[in-house]
């Protein structure tokens, strides 16, 4: 039987001064890859549209609660990450506890809701820098993404 984990075990870090620190009031984070595509042409497609896979990218949305206070010991606040936003700052970034998704990347949007009746929410993304790594602490080791294996 498969084991499985809860999002609060899979909470985005982010590395400020040699230390890691979760985005303060996470209420959640998310993480998507894409492939971009060259179209090509074949004989035998019968009308239909070929590709090939070429560069790929990844980014990593996430959603939380504005504190009061500008600061708070050990959190990455909204304000924080407006500062790190504004002043172009190359982010080192880590989701999970077991397995670890580790990388580098730039915050590319961020806004805030002011609901009358509610708390103030954020999201933002933030979209990566080269390749990232996977690390099961279970099993210290990097996953690797060679094809050598077989699905049963």
């Amino acid at each position: 039987m498969s084991e499985f984990y809860k999002g609060a075990d899979d909470i985005l870090q982010i590395k400020v001064n040699d230390e890691w620190y979760p985005i303060a009031c996470t209420i959640s984070n998310s993480f998507s890859e894409d492939t971009e595509m060259i179209p090509t042409t074949t004989r035998d497609n019968n009308g239909f549209n070929t590709s090939l896979p070429t560069n790929q990218s990844f980014t990593l949305d996430f959603e939380g609660i504005e504190t009061i206070a500008i600061s708070v010991d050990g959190k990455v606040t909204y304000n924080n990450l407006q500062a790190l936003k504004r002043n172009r700052t190359k982010l080192e970034f880590k989701i999970g506890t077991v397995k670890i998704l580790e990388g580098f990347g730039h915050i590319t949007s961020l806004s805030k809701t002011s609901p009358v009746t509610d708390l103030v929410s954020f999201t933002g993304t933030l979209e990566g820098f080269g390749e990232y790594k996977i690390f099961d602490t279970s099993e210290n080791n990097v996953f690797d993404y060679t094809l050598d294996f077989e699905l049963t």
